[in-house]
């Protein structure tokens, strides 16, 4: 969740090619934001700008990163869901 900077570089692309990992789906609320991350990691996914049908996807774990104001409510939301979530931020 959240596709900045911080979530590409910091995450998706050091996590680019461990054998247990597979990044499949991306979300962001921007169009654009979503783009220049794909086109940054190299490679096409799945994209949501809608969280419902993000959660309702068959994704297994989720990464915050969005900006920290919204951390808590976007990990709340991922394990109501039933989602493995990682939150490496202030709450």
């Amino acid at each position: 969740m959240g596709c900045g900077k911080h979530s590409l570089n910091t995450h998706a692309i050091p996590c680019k090619n461990l054998p247990n990992l597979e990044l499949t789906s991306i979300f962001d609320s921007s169009i654009d934001s979503l783009a220049k991350f794909e086109k940054a990691y190299g490679r096409e996914l799945e994209k949501f700008t809608r969280q419902d049908y993000f959660f309702d996807s068959d994704i297994e774990a989720v990464l915050i990163g969005t900006p920290d104001e919204f951390h808590l409510k976007n990990l709340v939301d991922s394990i109501d869901a039933g989602k493995h979530t990682l939150a490496e931020k202030p709450l």
